[in-house]
């Protein structure tokens, strides 16, 4: 994992376990729970990622596409590379990961 990733994951550290933060995370990607299959640590850092990936240099974005490419569950995979991409066509598609 990059090295900004990996201090934006540690900075916004929540005292709560991977399932509570899986659970904030998918419900801030509006994912449905059905698609959360897999290992918890990976799921938590590849949605973390997938928040994060909009203000990421090109490398950490490497490096976010790989943790999702890593998960087990395929249909996971599919749902986490289309809200990555999504907002490169239209930016109003995923207000969620805008700043202001």
């Amino acid at each position: 994992m990059s090295y900004t990733l990996n201090l934006a994951l540690k900075r916004y550290h929540q005292p709560f376990g991977n399932k509570e933060a899986i659970s904030k995370l998918a419900n801030a990607l509006d994912l449905p729970k059905h698609f959360l299959r897999g290992e918890d640590s990976r799921i938590a850092v590849a949605l973390a990622g997938t928040i994060m990936y909009r203000q990421l240099s090109r490398l950490d974005r490497i490096s976010v596409m790989q943790s999702i490419q890593s998960l087990s569950y395929r249909p996971l995979i599919g749902q986490l590379v289309t809200r990555c991409t999504d907002p490169m066509v239209q930016h109003q598609w995923a207000e969620w990961s805008m700043t202001n």
